[in-house]
């Protein structure tokens, strides 16, 4: 073979990896795929070596006296945490020489914010630009994960596949598998880390997004290492680089349409659609916990949507028991009184839980059905719980009025500059139903819920609850949202890797067993 297709760079080493690529070139069938033999066998190499190379070697080495033991090498095998060092190391000299694989991954990310930012900057009036009056944050945010999640699959899908020679030849040395799998694993978070934060910092300035660098980019490095693990997993189950390629998009196209944005978890099949908050089939898809992430940090966290949060919240659930709750229940009130079992159930699970806090004042039991005179003393609590709706409604439009007066911000001219630069209406709308024309409600499991103002609705525990909800409840603590979707994408993402380094399902072909 040629010394120049071994040499290594332009520093003319040898790269003992490509001789071993080399050596074992395998003969290829008639589809054109490799077979277990190879092209030239071991005998054939020892004759080129003791013929072509040395001549004479093989009998000169019968002439030498033979020594009785072999010598003491010294040799042996590293600790974990040398084995992490050394086969990271290795990963990463390898990756850095390959100087396309290098100019690819660091441009990819920047080039794609800065095409998808520059088609995306536009406003429904067509005038100037601002992040207020943009039209398509929702749709960015989105596309924004989805790129994620193309580049940590790209840049992993291969890695175990490529290096499945490497670790049959390392066989005899016993190294664990652990070391390699999360030395791997930290070399690919980072390379995932330098291309989330070149992203943000495009997309950033093109588009306006008013702060909140950290989370923003945090979001979409914690997406894009979760697509790491799923990477791996690709390139264990495949034995074809064309095959695993083709694998990609099977993975990408279910978080599209899973996402939450495409389509709504309400207008899926009826086998997988849900009223209110996330489908089974939404909750194991990444793009569903990254744009939550991003909608809910854009749409509440910001300087002037956090701080009239409270205010919106409570005109929210007033307005929902008020004009659509409370008309409701009225409903079901009425097809109570004429025997409708079901609207009986609906009444308990309704009734119940206000009694309890104190905001209604009749208890009822609804099992044996209602007679007129029930019918009528229930009819009477309801709509007084209605007019204390109404008052709670005016309550908190005057907690909103004197909020924007202590900002400053009651006067159209000085709100617009905040605004412009703080508040994306088309994104609250997004989080909250607010250009849909809806019931605003819907029955599920025998209760009234709101289908719309999700961005405001009460906090329930990690991974439940309404989509796009601003808080979660964290044993009693409300905590923004995002804080929750991170803790599942890593926890999902260390969970994955733990389950990759232990268990023998997943061993390599060829790979020795842990000792």
């Amino acid at each position: 073979f040629d010394a120049e297709q071994v040499a290594c760079g332009q520093c003319g080493h040898v790269n003992p990896e490509q001789i071993f690529d080399i050596i074992e070139v395998p003969v290829l069938d008639g589809r054109g795929k490799p077979t277990g033999q190879r092209r030239i066998s071991p005998k054939e190499w020892n004759d080129f070596h003791n013929v072509l190379i040395v001549p004479g070697l093989e009998t000169s080495a019968w002439k030498e006296d033979s020594p009785s033991e072999l010598p003491e090498t010294g040799s042996r095998r590293p600790g974990w945490l040398a084995q992490w060092a050394i086969q990271a190391q290795r990963d990463l000299n390898r990756k850095v020489k390959n100087r396309q694989y290098l100019l690819i991954n660091l441009l990819e990310a920047p080039v794609l914010a800065i095409l998808l930012a520059v088609l995306l900057r536009s406003t429904e009036s067509g005038g100037d630009y601002s992040y207020g009056a943009s039209q398509n944050i929702p749709h960015f945010l989105f596309i924004s994960v989805i790129v994620a999640i193309f580049m940590g699959l790209t840049v992993s899908a291969e890695e175990l596949f490529r290096d499945r020679l490497m670790r049959k030849r390392e066989a005899n040395l016993h190294l664990d598998w652990g070391a390699y799998l999360t030395a791997k694993c930290a070399v690919l978070f980072g390379i995932s880390a330098i291309q989330t934060l070149l992203f943000p910092l495009c997309a950033q300035f093109i588009l306006d997004f008013p702060g909140h660098f950290f989370g923003y980019t945090f979001t979409l490095f914690s997406v894009a290492a979760c697509a790491n693990l799923f990477g791996l997993i690709i390139s264990l189950l495949f034995n074809s680089v064309r095959v695993i390629y083709l694998a990609i998009p099977l993975f990408i196209i279910p978080q599209l349409m899973l996402g939450g944005a495409i389509v709504t978890y309400d207008q899926l099949h009826r086998s997988l659609s849900k009223p209110s908050g996330v489908s089974a089939a939404g909750q194991v898809m990444i793009s569903r916990w990254g744009f939550e992430a991003l909608t809910t940090l854009y749409a509440a966290e910001t300087e002037y949507a956090a701080a009239l949060f409270g205010q919106h919240r409570k005109l929210a659930e007033a307005s929902f028991r008020r004009d659509r709750w409370a008309p409701e229940m009225q409903r079901q009130l009425n097809a109570a009184r004429d025997g409708d079992q079901g609207a009986l159930k609906i009444l308990a699970a309704g009734w119940k839980p206000l009694f309890d806090r104190g905001a209604l004042t009749v208890t009822a039991r609804f099992e044996d059905g209602l007679d007129s005179a029930e019918y009528e003393i229930l009819t009477g609590a309801l709509e007084t719980y209605r007019s204390g709706q109404r008052k709670a409604w005016r309550l908190a439009k005057d907690e909103l009025d004197a909020k924007l007066v202590s900002k400053g911000w009651d006067r159209a001219e000085a709100a617009r500059p905040v605004k412009d630069t703080e508040f994306n209406q088309v994104l609250v709308d997004w989080t909250t139903q607010g250009q849909v024309i809806s019931k605003g409600f819907a029955l599920m499991q025998d209760r009234i819920v709101n289908t719309r103002d999700a961005l405001y609705s009460q906090p329930a525990n990690p991974g439940a609850g309404a989509f796009h909800a601003a808080l979660s409840n964290w044993a009693g603590r409300e905590v923004p949202k995002r804080w929750s979707n991170w803790l599942i994408m890593w926890t999902a993402t260390l969970a994955i890797m733990a389950t990759l380094s232990f268990r023998s399902a997943f061993r390599l072909p060829g790979r020795p067993r842990q000792t």
